[in-house]
């Protein structure tokens, strides 16, 4: 047990260059530090922070694209392996960010408080719950997503069509599986619940 644990502790963070639109609706730096924090929870490391003051979002992009040239960099230079963005985004959004990072993963915030609430339950049921809640969540941002699994599937001597061929066909399976996974979690779930004797409980 205690190999296991130097192992884990030894693993470095995945180092991430954090993403804001500053609109003025609230204090972008103070936001900033608590989405830092929130990455130190899920052993990420924010190695820069991108921030752009604009009343509007760009879009498609959120960020104008020179900004996103400057965190697409910051990420090569540093070594990040992931973008997290302070706030909500749509698929068409993380796709189009993804491709303008240069197919770096993206995430937005409630994606990274779903995976710290998924990691720490304790309880059977509340490790169903809150994997329930992430992947209904991620589920109608995969086909915003479908450009980045697209390259992931990739493949062969085709040329782009095979490619994007092969992504569609991921893309598909990927739906698919998360579907067949929110069903199969709701049936234990809804079992769970008719248990005799059952103590209701949620993710601690």
């Amino acid at each position: 047990m205690s190999e296991l644990y130097d192992i884990l502790t030894e693993t470095p963070p995945t180092k991430v260059v954090l993403l804001a639109l500053d609109q003025g609706l609230w204090d972008c730096e103070r936001s900033l530090a608590e989405l830092s924090a929130l990455c130190e929870a899920n052993h990420m490391e924010a190695v820069a922070q991108i921030t752009q003051k604009r009343q509007t979002p760009e879009t498609g992009i959120v960020l104008g694209s020179g900004k996103l040239e400057e965190a697409s960099l910051a990420a090569q230079t540093l070594g990040a392996e992931c973008a997290v963005f302070d706030g909500e985004l749509t698929g068409s959004q993380i796709r189009n960010i993804s491709n303008a990072l240069g197919g770096l993963e993206v995430i937005d915030r409630t994606m990274l408080i779903l995976e710290i609430f998924r990691s720490r339950a304790v309880t059977n049921e509340g490790k169903l719950q809150t994997e329930l809640a992430l992947l209904r969540y991620r589920l109608p941002r995969l086909q915003g997503m479908g450009e980045a699994l697209s390259r992931q599937g990739g493949g062969g001597g085709g040329g782009g069509g095979a490619r994007r061929g092969a992504g569609e066909t991921k893309l598909e399976l990927d739906r698919r599986h998360v579907h067949a996974r929110i069903d199969a979690l709701a049936e234990k779930l809804a079992e769970m619940e008719k248990a005799p004797g059952r103590e209701p409980q949620g993710p601690r």
